[in-house]
């Protein structure tokens, strides 16, 4: 995941896209790849993260 398809999917969980459809949106087609790049990126999954937000 490089910066960009990081901020990308961000906006994508911000705007209340399901975590499936941010990794599907993106190009990954696994959504367990997908969570672990995330979170390599992000530092959280995108479930922490979005749950993180909307607290």
């Amino acid at each position: 995941m490089s910066a960009i398809g990081g901020t990308f999917v961000c906006q994508l969980i911000l705007k209340g896209k399901s975590i499936s459809e941010s990794c599907y949106s993106t190009g990954y087609n696994n959504i367990s790849y997908f969570n672990r790049a995330f979170k390599k990126y992000i530092g959280k999954t995108p479930t922490e993260f979005y749950n993180e937000l909307t607290k």
